[in-house]
């Protein structure tokens, strides 16, 4: 996959003129699956534990599948304007 990615990324140019590789949108949704459990990750083991107004209760009570970013949602915007979806 970081093959992919710096393929994709150190030839935009190129690839927007070249046909991508058959397999782009399943590449695509893992690196995005991949980037919500980071933003996941993040958000439980880092910004949560050093934030003063959360307790061990409140810890157990959050539903991460629900945890988003500000980046994790302006891609997935992004991506519909382009998949026109």
């Amino acid at each position: 996959m970081t093959d992919m990615r710096n393929r994709l990324v150190h030839n935009m140019l190129k690839n927007i003129y070249h046909e991508l590789p058959g397999n782009i949108d399943e590449l695509y949704s893992e690196m995005i699956s991949l980037f919500k459990k980071i933003t996941i990750w993040w958000v439980k083991e880092i910004e949560i534990p050093i934030n003063p107004d959360f307790t061990a209760e409140d810890y157990d009570k959050i539903n991460y599948n629900q945890i988003t970013s500000f980046d994790l949602e302006l891609i997935k915007i992004m991506s519909n304007i382009v998949s026109d979806k």
